[in-house]
């Protein structure tokens, strides 16, 4: 990229950027963990809701301050001095500032939500997919390799640019080289594409009976999601053969607090044995029991494994029922 004349706004290069959002980000988780000590279980109740609250937490925060209402910077960008203006050279109105900051938050908050397999499965799947993949791989591609003009997918759709916070209130005449047009194009359209790709392999008859022991444990009242996962290890000591483990884990995520971890991991691992035959065939079967919550901004979890073999869950499980 050419040096900017005398008088031209100095375009922010990507760590000058990097470090304005690093410190933003631990600003914000500050406040997400001072919320979290006064109302951890209530952020524990809203389950996965607890990421729009995160959400409407950070756009307020970077809708606003990024407007000229702060003069186009945050708390980070005062210290990394930068500020957001349009190619103008002056701050953005509150209504793009807070577009602008929609088409960035919404991909990242909407990555790693828990929803419902129902709504992944759904024409919503779709949507989701350009939404998370789509926008943020264009994201973080134009960030790094848009080197004119350093402007990201949000930058580009609203007309903004970060410059150095002392570059004068003048127009920005640095442009997006096209190309960087035809790549986000394949981007979102290979990321629209994908599901259509991938939603058959829901149908396989490999993947029926996970689907299906899924939604059975998240009938029971106390859980608020479940993620079931079949893999394998293969182990090769030195100088010895290759010993191979298969193993069932399920990831059980709390709706609640409960008083006695170990009755609810009897009745995941009878569930388990009961209805999933290929459970049985394992070496082991992991559960593991998740109290926590995650709103976007911050998060914690207290996590409380069982691994046992499917024989000694049986011995396990006829210990109790002998108990009760």
């Amino acid at each position: 990229m050419p040096p900017p004349l005398p008088g031209e706004a100095v375009i922010a290069g990507f760590w000058r950027r990097f470090l304005g959002f690093s410190i933003d980000s631990l600003v914000l988780g500050a406040f997400g963990c001072v919320l979290g000590f006064f109302f951890f279980d209530v952020f524990v109740e809203i389950g996965a809701w607890g990421r729009l609250l995160g959400f409407c937490i950070a756009f307020v925060y970077f809708g606003f301050m990024n407007s000229r209402l702060f003069g186009g910077q945050t708390i980070g960008k005062r210290v990394a001095r930068t500020k957001v203006v349009d190619r103008g050279g002056t701050p953005l109105t509150l209504i793009r500032s807070t577009t602008r900051y929609l088409i960035l938050g919404v991909p990242f908050f909407l990555n790693g939500a828990r929803l419902p397999q129902q709504v992944i499965m759904s024409w919503f799947g779709t949507l989701l997919a350009v939404l998370v993949f789509g926008f943020g791989a264009s994201i973080i591609y134009l960030i790094i390799f848009n080197r004119r003009t350093r402007q990201s997918l949000h930058d580009l759709i609203v007309g903004s640019f970060v410059v150095k916070r002392d570059s004068p209130p003048v127009p920005v005449s640095a442009t997006v080289w096209r190309g960087h047009y035809v790549v986000v194009a394949v981007v979102l359209i290979g990321s629209a594409v994908l599901p259509q790709i991938l939603s058959p392999l829901a149908k396989n008859e490999f993947f029926k009976p996970l689907l299906a022991l899924q939604q059975q444990i998240q009938k029971e009242p106390e859980v608020g999601f479940v993620g079931v996962f079949e893999g394998a290890n293969v182990f090769k000591p030195y100088g010895g053969q290759a010993v191979r483990t298969s193993s069932l884990n399920v990831t059980v995520v709390l709706r609640k607090k409960l008083e006695d971890y170990n009755a609810l991991a009897n009745k995941v691992a009878r569930v388990v044995l009961q209805s999933h035959q290929r459970g049985r065939e394992k070496d082991r079967i992991s559960i593991i029991i998740v109290y926590g919550y995650d709103i976007g901004i911050s998060s914690f979890w207290r996590t409380t494994p069982f691994s046992f073999s499917p024989s000694e869950w049986e011995k396990r499980l006829g210990a109790n029922a002998n108990q009760m």
